[in-house]
Parts: structure tokens; sequence; C-alpha cells
């Protein structure tokens, strides 16, 4: 059964690459609540962890845009698209 969520790219793209937060922060170099307030937006990343982030996901899409995800009942993200 699919599912349609709405979240910021930024976790989207970390549930697409099948990345635990501990793994993300552990990259960028900030705590597991750090990078769940960045992609919950209840914080902004400064400039150099936001292009960390960019670096890490390979992409130049805005990271705090908000998206809407279709997942599987596994939860697995297999469509994106931007609102």
């Amino acid at each position: 059964m699919k599912q349609r969520i709405k979240t910021t790219r930024l976790r989207a793209e970390r549930l697409r690459h099948d990345y635990s937060l501990k793994e993300v922060a552990g990259e960028i170099g900030v705590s597991t609540g750090t990078l769940y307030k960045y992609e919950s937006l209840e914080r902004t990343p400064p400039l150099q962890k936001y292009r960390k982030l960019e670096s890490f996901f390979n992409t130049k899409e805005n990271l705090l845009e908000i998206v809407e995800i279709e997942i599987d009942k596994d939860r697995v993200p297999f469509a994106m698209k931007s609102l």
C-alpha cells in the first residue's frame, strides 16, 4: 500500500538513500538531534553544514524545500515531487 507524506527534501533524500540519522549526522559533524531539527525545519543549518549536506547527497536542489513523497509499506520512498 502506498502512502503519501510531506517532508523536507533533506529527509526524503536520506530515506531514499537508506541512511540513518546517525550516519548522515556523523558525515556532516552534527548530533542526530540537530539533524532531526534540520529535517523538521525546527532549525536552519549554518551554511557550512548545509554545503556538507549538498555534497553528501550530491545535489544542488533546495534540501529545505517541502516535498511530497510516496512510500511503500516498508517506508521506502519511491516517488518525490516538489510542492
